[in-house]
């Protein structure tokens, strides 16, 4: 089975710490996760047992554990008597998705815009900044994200909502961002019409410093909703 259907050849180390067949168990679930997130494992595809075993040269057992875990999260599928998939992607789930998240992340922004200190503020400030100085897809290839660029736009969206003070929230919201990542993916490729994503994320941090919160949640909402429009419009 090749790269591109779904994992690296790279085998895992089965000599560090800790118990070794929770580690490869870890290691495989890191590296189906992030294969799954940026689509280089397709939505739907089959995630078979053994072909990932004999990749991986490690165990059924921890291959199935980490399978496990990535349907705890949401991004494979377990189905009766036919094993694994990822987690296929649809308009209706989307548009769910993209309703949630903007529900969530405006409850989040307005807390953490009532409750933000300085060091609040210095983290959107800085986190800000960061994802400006990075290109958002790679000069040599532009219909994927740059992995920095990813990175620091999930931290951006992280500080906003970081004064937020309810744990059990910030982990919902970090999970509709994570499950939202593959449909960001999609939305790569598409060349925006008359869009300026970072004059959006501008507008959001402005409002949230100046402690608006309704113009704060009102550009957030369309920011996430933007995208979403661009997907379905474009591939779903």
């Amino acid at each position: 089975m090749s790269r591109a259907d779904l994992i690296t050849t790279e085998r895992i180390d089965q000599h560090g710490g800790g118990s070794p067949h929770r580690t490869l168990a870890s290691a495989i679930f890191a590296q189906l996760r992030g294969d799954i997130l940026s689509c280089q494992i397709k939505p739907g595809k089959k995630l078979n047992v053994s072909a990932i075993s004999k990749q991986f040269n490690v165990s059924l057992a921890s291959v199935r554990e980490a399978l496990s875990r990535l349907v705890a999260s949401g991004l494979v599928v377990a189905e009766d008597q036919r094993g694994f998939r990822a987690s296929p992607l649809s308009l209706p789930d989307l548009m769910d998705l993209t309703n949630s998240r903007i529900e969530i992340e405006c409850l989040t922004l307005r807390r953490s815009i009532a409750a933000g200190d300085e060091a609040w503020r210095n983290r959107v400030a800085v986190a800000w900044h960061l994802l400006r100085s990075v290109p958002r897809t790679p000069a040599d290839d532009p219909g994927r994200h740059n992995d920095a660029w990813r990175t620091m736009h999930g931290r951006f969206h992280e500080a906003l909502v970081s004064a937020c003070g309810l744990q059990w929230l910030l982990r919902f919201r970090a999970t509709l961002y994570e499950q939202s990542e593959r449909y960001r993916q999609m939305a790569v490729a598409i060349k925006p019409r008359g869009r300026d994503i970072d004059a959006e994320h501008r507008a959001i941090v402005e409002a949230a410093l100046a402690g608006d919160a309704d113009t704060a949640c009102a550009e957030l909402s369309k920011h996430i909703a933007l995208t979403a429009t661009a997907i379905a419009e474009g591939h779903l």
